[in-house]
């Protein structure tokens, strides 16, 4: 096997004993010895190397002198070299490459068809921007999303709370109920605005109103009071037929006791020809 060391130093102790038949006699003596040395390598793999070593030697033979043994000390110098040493595995190969992903969008470059998408990016398989999500829906225009709105098709105007439905005292008013001339018979065009408030009383269904019926100044005082109440009862009565409960609904004319704006101009007079829906209770 290879050494860890370019020197390397060593020990020696050893022993033995010797037969010897002789003319006379056989005889038997035994020996030891003991020293040290060292290795220094000539190569890289260290199976090459020049040694020095030093051993001294006792003999225990009574028929070689007067002494029960001899003594001998001998210094060794030569060139050692390894034969069959340990082969030294092979590095390990190294890992294959990763396939690689430039965009670091989790799709690698091989199969990515869309490259070079911006970090952060939300792709498909292909590697490709995923269509941005459709913004949040709110049907009834009330401010609050369709999926949090508790109280759907709130009419358009009404003031909302955070959930969706009308609070107490908001008021709308609608230009659009209109009726036959100098009469409270609705129009075509006024049902379908009050198919609207239908819809959002249904939609939030512990909600009354009071409906309250204006005119302009044109006419006597006592009979605008009167045509008022009367289109005000119209309109009542029109949600009450698309199922609202009459319990939840209040009707009452003002005439033309409360302007919101001139009667002396065609414009002011059209403005103050209105019907008015008022949340009192939500």
């Amino acid at each position: 096997m290879t050494r860890s060391s370019a020197f390397s130093p060593f020990l020696l102790l050893g022993g033995g004993g010797q037969y010897e038949d002789r003319a006379a006699n056989s005889h038997v003596y035994g020996f030891a010895n003991a020293g040290g040395g060292f290795l220094i390598s000539l190569n890289e793999a260290r199976t090459v190397a020049i040694r020095v070593d030093a051993k001294h030697y006792w003999v225990f033979d009574n028929d070689s002198s007067s002494h029960s043994y001899l003594q001998d000390t001998r210094l060794n110098a030569g060139v050692q070299f390894l034969l069959g040493g340990k082969t030294e595995q092979p590095a390990a190969p190294p890992p294959p490459p990763q396939p690689k992903d430039s965009d670091g969008d989790g799709v690698i470059d091989s199969l990515d068809q869309c490259p070079g998408t911006p970090p952060g990016t939300k792709v498909d398989s292909r590697g490709c921007p995923l269509p941005p999500p459709p913004p949040p829906k709110d049907s009834d225009g009330d401010g609050v999303y369709d999926d949090v709105d508790a109280c759907p098709n709130t009419p358009v105007g009404f003031k909302v709370d955070a959930r969706g439905c009308a609070i107490r005292e908001a008021r709308i008013i609608l230009h659009d109920i209109n009726f036959e001339f100098d009469s409270s018979r609705l129009l075509a065009t006024s049902k379908a605005e009050l198919d609207k408030i239908a819809a959002g009383l249904k939609g939030q269904p512990t909600m009354g109103l009071i409906i309250e019926g204006h005119t302009d100044a044109t006419g006597p005082d006592a009979y605008n009071m009167k045509l008022s109440k009367a289109r005000a009862e119209a309109a009542r009565s029109y949600l009450v037929s698309q199922g609202v409960a009459s319990s939840r609904l209040e009707a009452t004319g003002y005439g033309e006791t409360k302007p919101i704006a001139t009667n002396k101009t065609k414009e002011g007079r059209a403005e103050n020809r209105r019907v008015e829906f008022k949340v009192t209770r939500e």
